[in-house]
């Protein structure tokens, strides 16, 4: 079955009973696949304008179902931007009784699996009172961001740029100064780390209280790891300036920071 809606988000089953308007189910034979009509039908209900860029994910993302033995193949929620339709989450799940076909890939998977279980850092699980989510790579520039969907994005603008990612660190909900230092103690204390990109909305948060975190960071463990930041958002101008005062470099274009900071990971 296709399953396809206006509002992303969690429990779409809930989501469906209380605004069947918003959520359209199509099913599909199996051995035909879905058929260019029950796209066009999906995209006249949602309003979609660009069609054929549409289809090409609709049918990607089947193929993968298909070929992948996948029980699920999700993009959640998949953004509409001027220049196109952007993945910002997804999510695929596999067939465990189909590992006699997908040998390789499986065993990849446990392995990568099997790579984050065994790094012991203090601060790797989550708690009740904390709100960071932090999942350890294998890269070497460590990456904090105020939100998921930012943080997705970053780390496929620094796959772009030729770097590779060390961690996972999302701050998660309204945060403060005190997260802010935690979540770079706990990416600092990779000792992979070569440079760190802290990645700031600013949409519930304060750019202020982000910045006495970094700069408690700073002047707490005169760690001489290279940070670049990028902050925009609820009181910006004042947490640029703490910042400046502090000698901090920061950005406003997201892709000079992502770019500087893979730059430096290289040279170190």
């Amino acid at each position: 079955v296709l399953i396809v809606g206006v509002s992303g988000g969690m429990d779409i089953e809930e989501t469906a009973k209380l605004n069947k308007e918003k959520i359209y189910f199509v099913e599909f034979d199996s051995f035909l696949g879905i058929l260019e009509y029950q796209i066009r039908f999906i995209a006249k209900k949602i309003n979609i304008e660009n069609y054929s860029e549409f289809k090409k994910i609709i049918k990607a993302m089947y193929r993968i179902f298909k070929e992948y033995d996948a029980t699920l193949v999700e993009i959640n929620p998949l953004a509409i931007t001027p220049g196109g339709f952007i993945a910002i989450d997804s999510k695929v799940n596999l067939d465990d009784q189909s590992y006699f076909r997908h040998e390789e890939l499986f065993n990849k998977l446990r392995e990568e699996k099997q790579f984050i279980q065994g790094k012991k850092y203090v601060h790797a699980s989550k708690t009740k009172e904390d709100t960071i989510t932090y999942v350890p790579l294998s890269g070497n520039i460590g990456v904090i961001s105020d939100g998921a969907g930012t943080g997705l994005f970053t780390l496929d603008l620094i796959n772009e740029y030729g770097g590779k990612v060390a961690d996972f660190c999302e701050m998660g909900g309204i945060t403060n100064s005190e997260v802010m230092l935690k979540s770079l103690k706990m990416v600092a204390s990779n000792q992979s780390v070569k440079s760190i990109l802290v990645v700031l909305i600013g949409g519930f948060n304060r750019m202020d209280d982000m910045a006495e975190g970094i700069i408690k960071f700073k002047k707490e463990l005169k760690n001489d790891v290279p940070i670049f930041i990028r902050m925009c958002g609820t009181k910006e101008e004042i947490g640029k300036e703490l910042m400046k005062k502090a000698n901090i470099p920061v950005y406003d274009n997201l892709n000079v920071a992502v770019e500087k900071a893979v730059k430096k990971a290289m040279e170190n």
